[in-house]
């Protein structure tokens, strides 16, 4: 009995088939386009650019419709929340309430997941700031050298570590500042800040016992009780108590 063979099939043209896989259409193919895609490839920049344009138009117009929104149905968003909280509450009556340090813990935990996450883009944008700010970095630097020196005995809060650093960078902007010793004029780059009374002698490190001073005053004084300085100045100091 003789045995049905089966048509074969003829074997696809290699280079229509690699045509067909290039991502750059060929003369041929472009012909077959329709107009719209033969006008998208010959102006493919300008059309992303109006496009990314017009996203970005039409973002800050969202953005400012939120905002406009949320302005004026503030109350119905926070009584919208005390009632979440509130059946959040009675579904769970033993949960903890959160605290502020709670949620401080949880926000320096975030970042310093993303910073170990982005190395590189933690240090773009660190340097940015620096190079966007740079009296604050003086004056932070120069809070943390003095810091180094009296972290033993340092008690001061964060908000009073702010007020330092804001206090440094006010007088190092400025065109001009008086000694508190010699009660001259001098220019900030020939200043610095000194402890009234020595953290050496048990001063502290807080606004209340700093003044500036200038080089030379500084460095004469050195680490000098201002009851033994001002014997040495010709303009002594009315000090306090405390002092």
């Amino acid at each position: 009995m003789a045995t049905e063979t089966k048509p074969t099939l003829p074997l696809p043209d290699q280079s229509s088939s690699t045509a067909m896989l290039s991502s750059e259409p060929s003369d041929t193919g472009v012909a077959s386009l329709s107009y719209q895609q033969r006008y998208y490839l010959a102006n493919k920049e300008a059309i992303l650019a109006r496009t990314k344009k017009r996203h970005k138009e039409v973002y800050e117009q969202d953005t400012e419709r939120r905002k406009a929104y949320y302005q004026s149905h503030r109350n119905e968003y926070r009584k919208r929340y005390q009632r979440y909280k509130a059946e959040k509450l009675l579904a769970n009556p033993t949960s903890p309430k959160p605290s502020r340090e709670d949620y401080r813990q949880r926000k320096l935990a975030r970042t310093k997941a993303w910073t170990l996450a982005n190395p590189e883009k933690y240090k773009a944008m660190k340097k940015a700031w620096a190079d966007a700010n740079p009296d604050r970095i003086k004056a932070y630097d120069k809070d943390k050298a003095h810091k180094r020196r009296s972290s033993k005995m340092d008690t001061s809060t964060r908000k009073e570590r702010k007020a330092m650093i804001d206090w440094l960078e006010s007088w190092s902007m400025k065109k001009s500042v008086k000694c508190y010793w010699c009660l001259k004029k001098h220019k900030p780059s020939n200043c610095h800040l000194d402890h009234i009374a020595p953290l050496s002698k048990g001063g502290s490190h807080t606004l209340g016992n700093v003044c500036i001073a200038c080089a030379e005053c500084n460095m004469h004084k050195h680490s000098k009780h201002p009851s033994e300085w001002n014997k040495e100045i010709d303009q002594p100091v009315l000090m306090l108590e405390s002092v």
